[in-house]
């Protein structure tokens, strides 16, 4: 309603550092276009989302104007563009540790951003280089490259990682936006006193070299302590033969919703469902490419990891190339900051894809507390598998679990 105004000219005022050709791209009004209040607040979040500004305002040149024509000014106030962080620790094993850190914000006044992360100890070292761009030309999307190194004494090995990885993200809407993903990774084990079946799987040795493309839609109102909307990531990775230790292909989903319920009640429910097939003739994954349940933040009935498959001897647990987890809870409000939960956990780990079936499903009821804080909630969980079969009970597994954690269970 009201006199319609345009846009005449558009002023960019304030970017002393960065380039005028990265500010227009962000900017949604054009000349001779709508004066549209939405294009600004647009113009507004994208010059933010650049991660260079303190502070960006985006208004019409005189507000009480009726003009047909009016000036659009963007002031823009450019923040540091390097940090430096330090810090000093002690742990007994490692002795004297200390950490440093360069970031630069503004790489050429083209938004990048560049991190470099030191660490070191007696026993450890290790660096991360990040680069992140903006946008990647000619391609309107994010882009981000890390490659990091670590090298570790342990008590009864050495390790050394490499890992190499770039991505590119675009969004396709406001709570909706797509990922590319290229990771390498790298272990090797080094003058080792034990048989490779004792290491953790993180220590496992091996390369891998896998794409994978991901899609994620999130309409949560809080990311930290979310009370009503949708969240869903899907992710399909494959890893060929030529440039990894083995091949395999692996597809990962994860759904959750949370609604409020008449007097206060607030419903959540989550889905998590997970595949991987073999390239090789043995149909198993390597065990640090598994899929692993169990624990605080899965299925609340087991000690963490230790869902599915265990070794029959040392009886750590194996992983699996399939994963189903379900989850609901009801959450009461005590207080404004205290609710109470009642939560049902089903699924499990699956050592094929074709051993998943419903008589394998693990259930478990259980109760908690939940106490709001800055940080995301403090979770109190006590959680009861109801169907632990004899042979695990006579492994030592217990039927009951206790968790203490902070942030939500998924």
């Amino acid at each position: 309603e009201g006199v319609r105004s345009l846009v005449e000219r558009i002023l960019v005022l304030g970017n002393e550092r960065t380039r005028s050709s990265v500010v227009n791209k962000r900017i949604r009004l054009k000349e001779n276009g709508p004066l549209s209040l939405g294009k600004m607040l647009q113009t507004q979040q994208g010059l933010y989302g650049l991660g260079v500004f303190d502070q960006v305002r985006v208004a019409q040149q005189n507000s009480e104007s009726t003009a047909p024509y009016q000036d659009v000014v963007v002031r823009l106030q450019e923040s540091k563009r390097f940090t430096v962080r330090y810090g000093l620790g002690y742990q007994e094993r490692e002795k004297l540790r200390g950490t440093l850190e360069f970031t630069h914000d503004n790489i050429f006044g083209l938004a990048q951003r560049a991190q470099l992360r030191i660490r070191g100890s007696s026993i450890e070292q290790q660096a991360i280089f990040s680069l992140q761009q903006p946008q990647f030309r000619p391609i309107p999307v994010d882009s981000n490259f890390t490659f990091s190194f670590q090298n570790k004494q342990d008590v009864s090995f050495d390790s050394r990682r490499f890992n190499i990885s770039y991505q590119f993200s675009h969004p396709f809407g406001g709570h909706t936006w797509g990922m590319l993903r290229y990771n390498f990774k790298n272990v090797q084990i080094l003058n080792s006193q034990i048989s490779e079946s004792e290491l953790e799987r993180e220590d496992s040795p091996g390369k891998f070299s896998t794409f994978s493309a991901a899609f994620i839609n999130d309409t949560r109102d809080n990311y930290l302590d979310p009370t009503k909307g949708f969240f869903s990531s899907t992710d399909f990775g494959m890893t060929p033969r030529l440039l990894s230790s083995d091949g395999f292909l692996s597809f990962f989903t994860q759904n959750s919703y949370y609604r409020k319920l008449p007097g206060s009640l607030l419903l959540a429910g989550s889905v998590r469902f997970g595949a991987a097939y073999s390239l090789e003739k043995d149909p198993n994954l390597p065990i640090s490419e598994r899929f692993f349940a169990g624990g605080s933040s899965s299925l609340r009935g087991f000690d963490t990891d230790y869902a599915g498959p265990l070794d029959s001897v040392s009886n750590k647990p194996l992983g699996g190339n399939a994963l189903f987890v379900g989850s609901m809870e009801i959450r009461i409000p005590v207080f404004s900051f205290i609710h109470i939960a009642g939560f049902y956990d089903t699924g499990n780990v699956f050592r094929t894809i074709s051993d998943i079936n419903f008589h394998g499903f693990s259930h478990t009821l259980g109760g908690g507390l939940r106490i709001k804080t800055p940080f995301g909630p403090l979770r109190a969980d006590y959680g009861y598998n109801l169907n632990l079969s004899s042979d695990l009970r006579q492994r030592g597994l217990k039927r009951g679990h206790f968790f203490i954690t902070v942030g939500p269970p998924f």
